[in-house]
């Protein structure tokens, strides 16, 4: 156990395993503590900076001691190596009861710091009359660590989950609501692990003492229950000489500013303008600008669990090499954090924002305003305003108004925060540094010049390596001094927070970047980031639509911006680490948006770049580094993850017939990230069917489940079970990827080959996975053949229906008209809920988080992401595969409106932020157990639902090809426009540069007309429907200087 200058617990370890959740920095507190009530008076705390204790060390022991006015107290702290034992004495009268919170990663650091609420969707527990039992369901390098959270006396009160402990008030508060409340004594399996524990109230005539346990076994193997107890070790205290430390205390304890309530009058003076207003009752909560700028008061961000925040990107070309400076933003006074040019692990230059309610406040960069007599530090905004390269935060307080502002440069790696007030100030403002992947793990090189500061990383780190001239800036408009975190304490300490002092001023401006000079004109990045959004949506505008238009419009401005950030600088919110490309979901939405908005030479390079990863074996990692850091990837992947790099040459090509870029010579990488020899794009096709077909199941045209498919829950528990599984959505995926491929590539004995094998795979399919009219999600092999996983006649599983095979045996035309319709009315009957289609009927059965047949089904113990089974991104191809089939307009659309968090169309949907897409809907259950016992209340609405994480996923791409190719219809080629709409509506759109206006309407008869004259239409094949209809490029000629309009009539 480790300290921080404050004597707050900075960090638990068992050998590699990371106890506690957070490595607490000196300035903060610990969310690790122990807590007294005094009399039914305010919790006070007894350990760290913010209490009056004195620090006595001995070897295994640690005493804080200290003075409250009405007592005194004594925590001794004993360590074992199976944990710690805390004795808690009071001198003085009347009634105590002690309160023990305890933040748990409880996995091995890398894991913990890499993504704490990750960890801790996995840790179970299991409340008992002494305290609460915590299991690690996820194996780490000790097996499962597990702890036990104990009072000696029977526990009055517990909460499991920091949510239940300082609730989302905290943020205009910044006090902990269930310290000086009742807990809720319920088990939270959610993202905030922080078991606590509360005595009941004991009467003292002078002295009394408490006694607490935090016991830790490196395995325990089996689930946890009640008497899961007797397996730890009891502790006891240590009884050894201690000697005392001088220990640091805040000079003066730094308060937070939250905005006061935006009266009607300051809304109207700042927006007058408002649009797609939601309210709470007569509670305006958020709204959004005519330019698509979402602002949230702070009334809204009180009730939500995962804090407002967005990412600003610079602008520029959509090319894959093209390198981005990014930061990320966050309602609570944040105002920049994970700052990033480049890769976002290791070109990192300050840390990221580790908790969801703002507890800690040290990370990225924080402002402190003196106003009367004391610096105050800005938190809660009264309204935050989330723009395309700009964010700004209003502070509404006494006759003044504090705005800050932080916009990104258009094309150029160049931030700038500004702050205006009404009245001079002083401010301090703090950044903390890492120049790493991780705060605290490498010392980093500052350097003053006049009015500017350069950071750079320091010999032994590997960005210095790959890339020695990275320098960050930061640039002042006026004088300013250096301070230190000392500064604000009793005692000196060595931290990683860098402190900027700036005199009296009532306008700041701070420059930050990687260029040499930091111009930066705000008006001008605004215009020209506006012209870099025309063109990434090729001017697209709505008119009329099924839903507002102005709805619409600002999903799609919105979600280009989140599929960006996926595709130039992949990281997201609760996901805040990325640095690579996933090969399956860079396949999928940046390839996917590319083609479907007509940025051929940009998907082409991105096409190359996925080939140039690709291994001498023929497979692909799992994921990679695509930058500077190109050798560093995974060195194995799930069994579909080959096909999607098919699969997008083949939609490549179809819409370029691009056929020179077959030539293009690419390498091949070892499995440890090395290249080797060039061969042309055709060669790496070639070796990628070649290695399929090796790895069919013997006798078969079926690829071997390997380590998984899309669906990453579903990786089997076992390697036997590894060989003998088979994903019919894989099956399907293969069969759409050799079909298409064999129709676009040259003539070839390839594509001869293709052919013969699609034909193959379409007829074992019929025979060997349709069983009584249901595809089932798995076949396991047998002696005795194939025996269906996930089926109706499956008494193994409690899952019968799988949503992924249905959908796409639609998508790649691999099953008849008749097998389609059963398909969707398995859907709707078992599989679609009120906030859209769900992966399985319900999910796998959860004892305790021990696997049997499936790792992370069985293991998670939260009821969210993958695990709660709506992804939206599989109820994006959803909706693709009701357009392929041809399914009715109102069908179509509540498909979208499910999923549009802009103007979200679900009855029992929790609040949530409106312009970040949500990577999955999270129905509201506390445990896996519950969501067990009330699965059939969820599909009857009765049980309301959360969004999930947000930004970083494929899904934003995915969508928008959905919207602009299989549901408008509108698909530029080369040799000309495919059109091939199912819904009506009006928008204007370049096409091949040709600015016009699009109307899809019902008439008696397909037809098409250009600037009002008849086109001759080439039809096009559908399994399911009629097909959409090519017009040829020649045929647009007819060009009007303005005007233009393209007539689409569908028949009723």
């Amino acid at each position: 156990m480790t300290l921080t200058e404050g004597g707050d617990i900075r960090q638990i370890r068992y050998q590699d395993i990371m106890i506690n959740q957070l490595i607490h920095h000196p300035f903060d507190e610990s969310l690790m503590n122990l807590y007294v009530r005094h009399d039914a008076s305010a919790a006070l705390p007894l350990l760290g900076i913010h209490s009056p204790s004195r620090l006595a060390l001995s070897e295994h022991t640690i005493s804080w001691k200290g003075e409250y006015e009405k007592f005194g107290y004594e925590v001794v702290a004993s360590l074992h190596t199976t944990g710690m034992h805390f004795k808690v004495s009071f001198i003085g009268e009347g009634e105590f009861d002690v309160t023990y919170a305890q933040d748990l990663g409880l996995a091995d650091e890398a894991g913990v710091r890499t993504n704490e609420a990750y960890m801790a969707q996995y840790i179970d527990y299991v409340a008992i009359e002494h305290g609460v039992l915590a299991r690690q369901n996820q194996r780490q390098s000790t097996g499962f660590p597990s702890v036990a959270i104990l009072s000696h006396e029977r526990i009055e009160e517990f909460a499991t989950d920091g949510f239940d402990v300082y609730g989302t008030s905290y943020r205009a508060t910044n006090m902990a609501k269930g310290l000086n409340a009742t807990l809720p004594s319920r088990v939270l399996q959610y993202e905030f692990a922080l078991p606590t524990i509360r005595t009941a109230v004991k009467e003292s005539d002078g002295e009394i003492a408490f006694q607490f346990e935090l016991r830790f076994i490196p395995s325990m193997e089996e689930a946890l229950d009640e008497q899961s107890i007797h397996q730890f070790m009891p502790l006891f205290e240590r009884e050894e000489e201690r000697k005392e430390h001088h220990r640091t205390t805040f000079l003066q304890t730094p308060k937070t500013l939250v905005g006061k309530t935006a009266t009607t009058q300051q809304l109207d003076d700042l927006y007058p303008e408002r649009l797609l207003e939601e309210w709470e009752g007569s509670q305006l909560l958020s709204f959004f600008t005519p330019n698509g700028h979402h602002v949230v008061l702070k009334e809204k961000e009180l009730l939500v669990d995962r804090s407002h925040a967005t990412i600003l990107l610079n602008g520029g070309s959509l090319a894959p090499i093209d390198k981005k400076l990014a930061t990320t933003v966050h309602m609570n006074g944040v105002f920049n954090s994970h700052i990033v040019h480049g890769n976002t692990n290791y070109n990192k230059w300050t840390s990221n924002v580790r908790n969801p309610l703002n507890i800690p406040k040290t990370s990225g960069q924080r402002i402190y305003i003196a106003r009367n007599e004391e610096y105050q530090l800005l938190t809660l905004p009264s309204i935050f305003e989330m723009g395309w390269n700009e964010v700004v935060w209003y502070y509404f307080v006494d006759e003044e108004t504090i705005e800050v502002r932080t916009s990104i440069g258009a094309d150029r790696p160049v931030l700038e925060t500004t702050v205006k007030t009404l009245h001079p100030h002083a401010m301090k403002i703090s950044h903390q540094v890492t120049m790493h992947t991780q705060e605290y793990d490498m010392p980093f090189q500052m350097e003053q010049d006049a009015n500017r500061l350069h950071f750079r990383a320091t010999d032994d780190t590997l960005s210095k390596r790959v890339l020695p001239h990275l320098t960050y800036t930061i640039e002042m408009d006026q004088p300013y001094s250096i301070a230190q975190t000392s500064d604000w304490l009793t005692q000196p300490i060595v931290d990683d927070l860098v402190w900027l002092s700036v005199e009296a001023t009532n306008h700041l401006v701070m420059r930050m970047g990687t260029e040499e000079q930091l111009f930066f004109e705000a008006e001008e990045e605004k215009l020209l980031f506006k012209k870099w959004q025309s063109h990434y949506r090729k001017n697209l505008q709505f008119e009329d639509v099924w839903q507002d238009a102005d709805a619409l419009q600002f999903q799609v401005d919105w979600y280009i911006q989140n599929m960006r950030i996926h595709y130039q600088s992949p990281h997201g919110l609760e996901q805040y680490g990325g640095a690579a490309w996933g090969t399956r979901d860079v396949s999928q939405g940046p390839m996917e948006f590319l083609l479907a908005f007509g940025h051929f030479e940009e998907a082409r390079a991105l096409l190359l770049r996925i080939f140039s990863h690709q291994f001498e074996t023929g497979h692909w990692p799992q994921w990679f580094m695509f930058d500077e850091y190109a050798g560093i990837q995974q060195e194995d992947s799930h069994g579909d993850v080959i096909v999607w790099p098919l699969k997008a040459c083949a939609d490549y090509l179809q819409r370029t017939h691009d056929w020179a870029c077959l030539e293009e010579l690419l390498p091949y990488r070892t499995e440890t990230g090395q290249e080797t020899l060039k061969h042309s794009l055709m060669n790496h096709l070639e070796r990628a069917c070649e290695r399929i077909e090796k790895d069919f199941v013997p006798n078969s045209v079926f690829s071997a489940y390997g380590g998984g498919d899309w669906d990453d829950t579903l990786q089997p528990a076992d390697d036997v079970l590894k060989k003998k599984l088979i994903s019919t959505w894989t099956v399907a995926l293969t069969f759409q990827a050799f079909r298409n491929l064999a129709i676009e590539l040259p003539e070839s004995t390839i594509s001869m080959r293709l052919t013969k094998l699609a034909l193959r795979m379409e007829q074992s399919f019929q025979s060997e996975m349709i069983l009584d009219g249901v595809i089932p999600g798995f076949l396991r092999v047998e002696e005795d053949g194939y025996h269906p996983m996930i089926h109706p006649s499956d008494d193994g599983l409690p899952m019968k229906y799988r949503l992924l095979p249905l959908t796409r045996s639609i998508i790649g035309e691999l099953v008849t008209r008749e097998q389609a319709m059963q398909n969707l009315r398995i859907i709707e009957e078992h599989l679609k809920f009120p906030d859209g289609v769900r992966l399985m009927d319900r999910p796998a059965q959860y004892r305790g988080g021990v696997s049997r047949h499936f790792m992370r089904a069985e293991q998670a113990a939260n009821v969210g992401r993958e695990i709660g089974l709506q992804y939206v991104h599989a109820h994006i191809r959803y909706i693709e595969a009701l357009a392929k089939f041809g399914a009715d307009e109102k069908t179509i659309t509540e498909a979208f409106d499910v999923i549009n968090p802009v103007d979200l169309k679900v009855p029992k949907a929790v609040r949530r932020q409106r312009n970040a897409y949500f990577s999955s809907s999270d129905a509201a259950f506390t445990t896996r157990y519950e969501a067990q016992e009330r699965w059939s209340e969820l599909k009857a609405g009765k049980v309301p639902v959360k969004g999930g994480w947000r930004i970083y996923s494929s899904g934003p791409g995915i969508w928008l090809n959905q919207l602009m190719t299989n549901v408008l219809g509108i698909q530029e080629r080369s040799d000309g426009l495919l059109l091939d709409p199912v819904i009506t509506g009006t928008f204007q759109m370049d096409i091949f540069d040709i600015p016009c206006r699009i109307r899809i309407s019902r008439g008696e008869q397909r037809r098409v007309l250009w600037n009002g004259e008849l086109i001759k239409l080439s039809s096009q094949s559908n399994r399911y429907r009629q097909g959409g209809h090519l017009v040829q490029r020649e045929a647009l000629k007819t060009i009007l200087p303005t005007g233009n309009e393209l007539q689409i009539e569908l028949p009723h």
